[in-house]
């Protein structure tokens, strides 16, 4: 490639802090004018160089259709780039929140080589995205300086630099026929809008005042008509402990229906232990006390004497510990 005037290249070099996004196709169309057909290392320039270079060069309008069939994403972009119209914001926006190539490709309904090359040569932002006033001046387009009266584009490249949740909700209520549109992400929608214009309209102009009395009046209607943040997690905190309080008392209910069940079996079980009858030389737990879970069932009031602890066959006479005898008629035990 031929080498550019001194002017040029001092303003297309990289540390100068005026070059704008767009600067390949400004570069390359100044070396189409002279092009030798010698490529460099950035192969998105030398694409855009053959392209200007071999439209520069078409004699009719058939040999330009030739070239726009010969390099379609260069000019799909750089039609978009031209008519400077809410598709072209709205890619700009996009590529400010940092969504990927097959993302914007996919919602924006554009070929990933049409994105990617509209990126390289008119939307280079990358290389200076730390550079906030930069990003402010070329890139947003939009400040605290202004415009004033902002278009949807300048809020959609606003929102998708510093929110790209809003941004996207923005969008899509913008798109969304009014008819289908839902209230509440409409209202959304709006409060997005006024409060980039509030940032971007200078407090010494005459429209500020009243669009700060707007803002107050949206945010008087939202408080009014929604409770605040602190009442609404007061009243989520007071419905949790009413929650709790709920299912402690149904564990302590269904306890008590438990032990109830419990008692009531157990009292019924030793009734009728005390009302069966006595057969004769039977163990009577009454009048012994010794009964216990160590004996056997309390379901059992007697029991036979080999069933007893420390029965040690049928010539033992008595019962270690118990004070009771082996009677040699029945084989029960009676007392000593």
């Amino acid at each position: 490639m031929n080498s550019l005037s001194g002017t040029q290249q001092i303003s297309l070099a990289w540390h100068n802090p005026f070059r704008g996004p767009a600067w390949r196709w400004v570069l390359a169309s100044a070396l189409a004018e002279d092009w030798d057909g010698q490529a460099c290392a950035d192969e998105a320039l030398t694409l855009a160089t053959r392209y200007c270079w071999t439209l520069s060069h078409a004699k009719d309008g058939a040999e330009r259709t030739q070239v726009d069939q010969e390099f379609p994403d260069v000019t799909t972009a750089h039609r978009i780039f031209r008519k400077a119209g809410l598709l072209r914001d709205e890619l700009d926006a996009r590529l400010l929140a940092e969504q990927t190539t097959p993302m914007i490709a996919i919602v924006m309904n554009l070929a990933v080589g049409t994105v990617k090359t509209y990126a390289d040569l008119f939307f280079a932002i990358e290389e200076r995205r730390n550079a906030a006033d930069w990003m402010l001046l070329y890139a947003v387009r939009v400040g605290p300086w202004g415009p004033v009266d902002l278009d949807e584009g300048a809020v959609w490249r606003c929102l998708g630099w510093q929110c790209p949740a809003a941004m996207e909700c923005v969008i899509r209520d913008y798109q969304t026929p009014a008819a289908l549109r839902d209230p509440a992400a409409h209202a959304q929608a709006e409060q997005a809008r006024l409060l980039v214009r509030s940032v971007c309209t200078p407090l010494r102009h005459r429209s500020f005042r009243p669009l700060l009395r707007q803002m107050i009046n949206d945010t008087m209607n939202r408080a009014l008509a929604h409770p605040t943040v602190e009442l609404a997690q007061q009243m989520h905190h007071l419905e949790t402990c009413q929650m709790a309080t709920r299912r402690r008392n149904r564990r302590l209910r269904q306890t008590e229906q438990t032990a109830t069940t419990v008692l009531a079996r157990r009292e019924g079980e030793t009734m009728k232990a005390l009302a069966a009858p006595k057969r004769r030389g039977a163990l009577d737990v009454t009048q012994f006390g010794r009964w216990s879970d160590d004996l056997g069932d309390s379901q059992r009031p007697t029991l036979p004497l080999s069933d007893l602890p420390g029965w040690r066959g049928p010539g033992a006479a008595t019962l270690p510990g118990t004070g009771l005898s082996r009677d040699p008629a029945c084989g029960r035990a009676t007392p000593a």
